[in-house]
């Protein structure tokens, strides 16, 4: 027989099955009936044609359709294997649970992942619970992976229990099952995984995490950014976003922390967030701390346009050091908004940043907080040394806060040198 022949004869063998998985089973053999035909098929020398045969009978909810399936596990082809695991998922008949448990240990991956779901299909809490302890680590595998299919809050105890199973995949798959179930009651052990040894249950532990949305996981999960693994940092990303904006306060203390990975992260994370944190980041601009500020306009510009309106608002706020700032981070925007306004800016303060010691020595009331915009808008270090020796205790705030975001030195500008008048002078002169 002709290898063409063989694979006309195989194609005609599909298209029976097929009419008969559609419900038309006479337009093929008016003697023959579908479950007769799509069973026999099962049996059929073609691998194509057995799968299509296990796939078809996942239809036929009737009970004489499991046994054939369940033989179907043992093919020796997986595609077939694979299939009849799903249609058994399907069928939901509980004579398939013990063949499907024993299919777990299926040589191939993805027949053992089909009957862990399809288990999760037709099964329960209570008779799954005992697979966890079975001394067959694929077998508490697919166990944890069915639980996690169920959705049940009441399989929680179980599953924090197998955060702890000796074999990582098991862990791997407790942790992404309590995901899928989202009962806080996993907060706890899933903190825990965060500092498992293998990284595929860390991962899978943040991104639970995320899934929780408990806000006790925020505080833990900014601590891991510690962890140098970038696939492992951008999970904690992910879930401190998906937690989102009750995130906001812990992310902006981080930002204090002395740990160059924590701030990161934090400050990828705020960015992440975007309007909802926005508010509080304008409010965090005004720490003492020049990396919280600096942090802080990190954060602001990795934002970027989104920002912008709330950061040109923040040029008109009541308290210097929001508006300081804000002008700091506009100038690193690309956004035509933020360079108009600041070019008007510019052009308005420019008289007062050329004349800048007479403003000090006159030292009219009120003018502290223009000097200060001179400062943000046109000023250099030069400037900054002037207003940080001036006796004035914003202008040297400001002069101190400019040069630590500038990477500037704290020196002082030697009076010898007749630049750095004191606040003011002209009317002691005066008097």
């Amino acid at each position: 027989m002709s290898g063409s022949f063989k694979q006309r004869t195989a194609c005609f063998r599909h298209m029976l099955v097929w009419l008969y998985a559609m419900g038309a089973p006479a337009a093929c053999d008016e003697q023959t009936d579908a479950p007769e035909a799509l069973t026999g098929a099962l049996r059929d020398r073609n691998a194509v044609v057995r799968g299509e045969a296990a796939e078809s009978l996942g239809r036929y909810p009737e009970f004489w359709a499991v046994m054939p399936l369940i033989e179907a596990l043992k093919d020796e082809d997986a595609v077939v294997r694979r299939k009849a695991a799903a249609s058994l998922g399907n069928i939901k008949d509980l004579r398939a649970f013990e063949p499907l448990m024993e299919t777990l240990k299926d040589r191939d991956p993805t027949v053992r992942w089909v009957a862990a779901l399809a288990l999760g299909h037709m099964s329960t809490v209570e008779v799954l619970t005992p697979a966890l302890k079975n001394p067959e680590s694929a077998v508490r595998w697919g166990a944890t992976k069915a639980l996690g299919c169920l959705g049940d809050p009441s399989a929680t105890g179980a599953l924090t229990e197998a955060l702890h199973d000796s074999d990582p995949m098991v862990r791997q798959e407790a942790a992404e099952s309590l995901g899928k179930i989202r009962d806080s009651r996993g907060a706890a052990a899933l903190v825990d995984a965060l500092k498992d040894q293998d990284p595929a249950v860390q991962w899978e532990a943040a991104a639970a995490l995320g899934h929780l949305k408990d806000p006790k996981a925020v505080g833990p999960l900014i601590t891991a950014f510690k962890d140098p693994e970038v696939g492992f940092r951008s999970q904690l990303i992910q879930a401190l976003v998906e937690i989102g904006p009750m995130a906001t306060e812990p992310l902006i203390a981080a930002l204090r922390a002395k740990d160059p990975g924590i701030q990161s992260g934090a400050v990828d994370v705020l960015a992440r967030l975007g309007a909802p944190a926005l508010e509080k980041l304008m409010a965090a601009s005004k720490d003492n701390d020049p990396v919280t500020r600096r942090e802080t306009a990190n954060a602001l510009v990795e934002i970027g346009r989104p920002a912008v309106s709330a950061l040109l608002a923040g040029l008109g706020d009541a308290d210097w050091r929001i508006r300081l700032e804000a002008a700091s981070a506009l100038g690193k925007i690309d956004d035509p908004r933020a360079a108009e306004a600041l070019g008007a800016r510019s052009e308005q303060l420019g008289p007062v940043a050329k004349t800048y010691p007479e403003w000090i020595a006159k030292a009219e009331p009120g003018t502290e907080g223009l000097l200060i915009d001179a400062l943000s808008a046109l000023g250099s270090a030069d400037m900054a040394r002037a207003f940080l020796k001036c006796g004035n205790p914003d202008l040297e705030e400001a002069g101190r806060r400019w040069l630590e975001d500038h990477g500037q030195e704290l020196r002082l500008v030697s009076r010898k040198a007749g630049r750095s008048p004191r606040w003011g002078e002209s009317l002691k002169v005066a008097g």
